[in-house]
């Protein structure tokens, strides 16, 4: 059984931070060479996606063996299951492991970025976690759901953004509808600009 997520997953690919929205940089294809470190889709099926190496391509299958950052490996991924690693940034929401519990994860935002490689994480209910390995991360794919009180930035509501809540849960191209502080509601906002409240918090 694969790790239980405490998020619902979606089909989206967009995966966002307070700066920037780098789909097309994960959604690029691309065929990685042996050596290269990678983003790999555990088991090529479940909504996970992993740091990790390729260790050996073969030439018949083009299948990709694969060793993740804890050890663990994959054998014949097709491309689809690869993509190029970014590392993850502040203000990036992602999931990370739950401390004492080995099989879950929960949706968490980016604080600090150690020298070393490691990560400083704030999880939703304000829980703290410091100096993380990347194999206790994990990038999922996500929704915004009706409810979730978050900040939109953009050119109008200038850097400091403008707090509201999503209303309507049901994409329009990858948009949502969100109620601002002020009552008005605007009708199909960008997911690049929009961030949970939760994960900006002091930073």
């Amino acid at each position: 059984e694969p790790p239980t997520s405490l998020h619902p997953a979606s089909a989206l690919s967009c995966i966002c931070n307070a700066q920037i929205c780098i789909t097309k940089e994960h959604e690029a294809q691309f065929l990685p060479s042996v050596g290269d470190i990678v983003e790999a889709k555990y088991e090529g099926q479940y909504n996970e996606w992993y740091k990790a190496k390729v260790t050996r391509i073969n030439p018949l299958t083009y299948g990709y063996d694969i060793e993740y950052y804890d050890g663990d490996t994959d054998t014949g991924l097709q491309p689809f299951a690869i993509r190029r690693y970014i590392p993850p940034q502040v203000g990036e929401v992602l999931e990370a492991r739950v401390a004492d519990a080995r099989d879950e994860w929960a949706l968490s935002a980016i604080t600090k970025v150690h020298n070393g490689g490691n990560y400083d994480v704030r999880f939703e209910d304000g829980r703290a976690a410091h100096s993380l390995p990347v194999a206790e991360l994990r990038r999922v794919d996500w929704d915004y759901e009706k409810g979730d009180k978050v900040i939109v930035i953009s050119s109008k509501s200038g850097s400091k953004g403008s707090k509201g809540v999503v209303v309507s849960s049901e994409l329009r191209g990858d948009a949502y509808d969100i109620r601002y502080e002020d009552g008005s509601i605007e009708v199909g906002v960008a997911r690049a600009l929009i961030h949970l409240t939760w994960a900006l918090e002091d930073l």
